[in-house]
């Protein structure tokens, strides 16, 4: 057994607890996904499916973070996926914004009150700001660049 964490360690500790957290919260919004296809029934359209592949990648950054240390590289891959889902959503949210006549606003199931793509729009945007937060927060990032 080791004893406490000391000062220096102490935002690596943290970093990678938030890296942790984030893809157990992009495993539970993937989760819920597919309980709609699957359960639900509602099967995802291609501009979902992409958002999908976007919040894996957001992951992989994170789970990269865990396996081989905290890199400003790992979080780019993030941030890279981040900012392609969140492009994705918009996209999604813009195109059924403004609906044929006739037709409802939106589409599919809404949680909470929102659609499941603005969701994932809110999810893109807040995982952009958290990886940015970390990044200035310096510490959190090992110095070693191999």
């Amino acid at each position: 057994m080791t004893g406490p964490v000391s000062l220096t360690q102490r935002p690596i500790v943290v970093a990678r607890v938030l890296n942790a957290l984030a893809i157990l919260g992009v495993v539970a919004v993937l989760g819920s996904s597919l309980y709609y296809q699957f359960v639900v029934g509602d099967h995802p359209c291609k501009l979902c499916q992409l958002q999908r592949v976007c919040m894996i990648g957001v992951t992989l950054g994170a789970a990269m973070n865990l396996m081989l240390g905290m890199r400003v590289r790992h979080y780019a891959v993030s941030i890279m996926f981040a900012v392609s889902g969140a492009l994705a959503s918009l996209r999604h949210i813009l195109i059924n914004a403004c609906p044929y006549p006739g037709e409802p606003a939106g589409f599919g199931p809404a949680v909470f009150g929102l659609h499941t793509y603005t969701w994932a729009y809110t999810v893109f945007g807040v995982g952009i700001f958290a990886i940015a937060a970390v990044l200035m927060w310096s510490a959190g990032v090992s110095d070693d660049d191999e």
